[in-house]
């Protein structure tokens, strides 16, 4: 009987030994995470005036100036065509791109962003003129 108990406390030693990982390690083992702040300068545009759209990226506490592909998704939220625009940076590392409506309503934007082995998809509205009559 001595022997079993013996047994089970070894075992269960060596189970609670398994649980407890170094605390480095896994925070190495953690993804950075990619973080995309999308701004839309202004938020609410007149039509035909240009709006400015800025995708901010930040991977693992700094700025990330060469992701692997950047596209703003634009699109009216009454009409079923999406524009993709591909972005490149500009000289400061930047993506930015500056367009103009030339209908009325609610709009979205999707910044999708993949950089360092992660992707990120902020959505974001904004409108121009007046708002969409069904919303």
């Amino acid at each position: 009987m001595k022997q079993i108990r013996l047994c089970w406390l070894i075992g269960l030693l060596l189970l609670a030994g398994g649980c407890s990982g170094n605390k480095q390690e896994m925070a190495e083992e953690m993804p950075n995470m990619l973080d995309v702040k999308v701004t839309i300068n202004p938020e609410i545009a007149d039509i035909n005036k240009t709006v400015d759209f800025k995708a901010d990226i930040v991977s693992n506490g700094k700025r990330v100036k060469k992701a692997d592909e950047v596209k703003f998704e634009i699109w009216n939220s009454q009409m079923n065509k999406h524009t993709t625009i591909e972005v490149q940076p500009n000289k400061k590392g930047d993506y930015e791109i500056k367009k103009n409506f030339s209908e009325q309503g609610t709009y979205y934007i999707i910044a999708h962003v993949t950089a360092e082995g992660m992707h990120a998809m902020p959505k974001k509205e904004f409108t121009v003129g007046s708002r969409s009559s069904t919303e």
